[in-house]
């Protein structure tokens, strides 16, 4: 430390990569410190007039329900064993220990009917012959042992019954492909029903907090001359009936819709259970593969705000999030650029001011969701959209292998998306921003049930932005520690971003503060007052 003059001291810090100057500036009524958060290679200059200001105002109505990822449980059973790269430990020592660095609060996780019902109980859908049901097949098994590590760690679960096999009692068609809608919707509404009374009841596994049946039902089901959102609706209905008579609805959320759109980001089966099973859900949820680099931050607000409004008084989640550099249903091009955790930063800021209750990003890690084509080395079926990669060996032959490091490689999404968990959190509430002269960038206010405020700001531009926020609620004088995700100074390990300044707010005319802070070129920059181990 030095003192350049009377009223500013200059003080240097090193972090992982980064270097900071912290500006301490004495004024006759107050101190403002500002702290500069960047790659300074010649020296940072002083933080002058703001390129962007962003104005806090009033809190949204709901309270944010949390992050989340898809974990669907097939790295036990479908993956371990099939090499022996994959080692005993890795679920415990890579899987569970991840999660737990990201401290994630949801899991959206995978059930299939089969794995616990593979031939039909009875004939009777409306008595249950507990014989027919087996929960202790080796699928069953490895998902009860994932729901364990959610009760410890305090996760909550939304568990997808993803849909049924064709060519079986509940889809006596044959009709090429893996997962449909049902066609008996008494056997599915016994079969769901039974499922969850086993986890939830007989287990204990207060963790599972909704749930939802059948994934995106807009495409999901075999084609009839029945439109799918009918056929939706009616299995929905038949679902609550059957879940009310065995006295488990209360027990558990009904999250519905779970619509794609087919990837054309329209609202239209959204709509149509909007206004259909308004009394049977507790809350929605939308899929989106749509928006992208080139995509303005309005649009994905406004995707998100028209799919609040047309939930009414229900909450909306994102049920699955990605970039559109979609390439069938298992790769993203841009999968292991940098800059895809700038946009997933942009599209949870939008999401979340537009008055989404939360977010869920698809997927936690790279697997195989079949033990046969693990065994085949069947790369094209691989599931290559995870926060982390798979097994280096997996890869040979990919232009992706000869840079990889060692196996389970953190790709750089892993450390923006950990940024945005460890700070987004379940029982936040979300305040409304407004621009303040020329110019806007994505800024997400949090205000925690202690009081703490976190800013989240995504700078997607080619160029340094100063920016500064001034909030009139902010009454709080706590200091903000500075995390940024910036290119070249991302953790060597799979440890989490770590906190690289202080900056102590400024205090405004009315009791409020403001925070001035330069954000790198394609950054994401979270200040909070929340303390994260």
């Amino acid at each position: 430390m030095f003192r350049l003059h009377s009223d500013v001291v200059v003080m240097r810090k090193r972090a992982k990569g980064f270097v900071f100057m912290m500006r301490y500036i004495s004024f006759k009524r107050c101190l403002a410190v500002v702290v500069v958060v960047g790659l300074c290679s010649a020296g940072c200059s002083f933080v002058r007039a703001q390129d962007v200001e962003t104005v806090v105002g009033n809190a949204l109505p709901r309270a944010v329900e949390g992050l989340s990822a898809e974990y669907d449980p097939h790295f036990l059973v479908q993956n371990m064993g099939v090499t022996p790269d994959i080692k005993p430990g890795d679920w415990e020592n890579v899987v569970l220990r991840r999660i737990r660095l990201l401290k994630l609060q949801r899991l959206r996780i995978m059930v299939l009917p089969s794995w616990y019902e593979p031939q039909n109980d009875n004939d009777d859908p409306i008595i249950v012959n507990d014989a027919g049901f087996n929960f202790r097949s080796p699928e069953f098994e490895a998902l009860e042992k994932l729901l364990d590590f959610c009760m410890k760690e305090d996760i909550r679960v939304t568990l997808v019954f993803w849909g049924v096999n064709p060519n079986t009692f509940m889809l006596p068609v044959n009709e090429p492909g893996w997962i449909f809608g049902p066609a008996k919707y008494d056997e599915w509404a016994e079969n769901v029903s039974r499922c969850i009374k086993h986890l939830v009841v007989e287990k204990k596994y207060t963790c599972i907090e909704a749930f939802t049946p059948v994934n995106e039902p807009d495409w999901a089901w075999v084609p009839t001359s029945t439109p799918n959102l009918e056929k939706y609706v009616a299995m929905c209905r038949v679902l609550q009936k059957r879940l009310e008579n065995d006295g488990l609805r209360r027990l558990i959320r009904l999250n519905l819709s779970d619509n794609s759109d087919g990837g054309s980001g329209t609202h239209y089966f959204l709509e149509g259970c909007g206004s259909k099973l308004s009394g049977e859900a507790d809350f929605f949820n939308s899929h989106t593969y749509v928006f992208g680099y080139e995509t303005p931050d309005s649009i994905i607000y406004n995707w998100e705000r028209e799919n609040v409004k047309i939930s009414g008084n229900k909450p909306h989640f994102v049920g699955e999030f990605g970039s559109n550099q979609t390439v069938g249903a298992t790769r993203q091009r841009d999968i292991n650029l940098f800059e895809r955790g700038v946009l997933l930063g942009r599209i949870v800021i939008n999401c979340m001011n537009a008055g989404a209750s939360g977010l869920s990003y698809w997927a936690l890690l790279d697997q195989y969701y079949s033990k046969g084509e693990a065994e085949g080395k069947q790369y094209g079926q691989m599931q290559q959209l995870g926060l982390w990669k798979y097994v280096k060996s997996a890869y040979e032959g990919d232009s992706a292998y000869a840079d990889m490091k060692c196996n389970y490689e953190p790709r750089p999404q892993y450390y923006a998306y950990g940024l945005l968990t460890r700070f987004v959190r379940r029982g936040d509430r979300v305040f409304k921003t407004a621009a303040k002269g020329n110019g806007a960038i994505p800024v997400l206010v949090l205000k925690s049930a202690k009081g703490e405020w976190t800013y989240v700001v995504a700078n997607a531009a080619g160029r340094d932005l100063e920016w500064k926020v001034e909030n009139p609620q902010g009454k709080s004088r706590k200091s903000f520690a500075v995390y940024g995700y910036l290119k070249g100074s991302l953790p060597k390990d799979d440890g989490m971003i770590p906190a690289s300044g202080v900056l102590k707010p400024q205090r405004i005319r009315g009791g409020g503060h403001s925070v001035a802070v330069k954000i790198p070129a394609n950054s994401l920059v979270v200040l909070s007052q929340r303390q994260v181990k």
